[in-house]
Order: structure tokens, then C-alpha cells, then sequence
């Protein structure tokens, strides 16, 4: 009724496996810490805790250093980079490609 899914069958079908490739790549590179705006496609934001939902860019970079050191062993790489950046450049945003 949202029209969310596609009526038709093989469209939705089709829809959820480009949903389950982007998901996956993003559980990959990022586990659950971060995932890709849904309707830019770049920007990141934050996957857990307070601030779910976020962009990484609005984070207060204190917020993203006790990240960094409360959760080093659970973070990707690419997760701790982008973490890392994200408050050395004390909250402005980054073009990721």
C-alpha cells in the first residue's frame, strides 16, 4: 500500500536482489558502523547506536573517537579509516570518490 514494492512480481523480485547486493557490499566494507545514503548513494551514515540514521559528516568527532577506542577490535579497516578522517576533518563533509 506504501508502494515500497513493486506490484509486479519479477520487478520486486529484481529489486531485492539489487538490495541484497548493495547491502551485502556494504556489510563487507562496513559490517552494521555504516551504510550508504539510500537516495544520494554517497553519502555515508551511521548504522548504530545514538546517532543511527545520521550523516557521518553531523557527527561530533568526540563521539567518533570513543567509537574508534570502544570498538577498534570490531570495526573494519575501511570503517576505522573513514571514522578517523571523519574527525580530523572535525565534521565537514568528505567526497568519498
Amino acid at each position: 500500500r506504501a508502494g515500497i514494492i513493486p506490484d509486479d512480481v519479477e520487478e520486486a523480485l529484481a529489486q531485492q536482489l539489487r538490495f541484497r547486493s548493495v547491502l551485502s557490499d556494504e556489510g563487507s566494507r562496513f559490517r552494521y558502523f555504516l551504510y550508504f545514503d539510500r537516495d544520494d548513494g554517497e553519502s555515508l551514515r551511521i548504522g548504530f547506536g545514538k546517532h543511527i540514521g545520521q550523516l557521518l559528516s553531523d557527527i561530533d568527532a568526540g563521539y567518533l573517537r570513543y567509537c574508534l577506542g570502544s570498538m577498534k577490535d570490531r570495526l573494519t579497516e575501511e570503517a576505522t579509516r573513514l571514522f578517523t578522517e571523519q574527525t580530523e576533518r572535525g565534521g565537514q563533509p568528505r567526497n568519498l570518490f
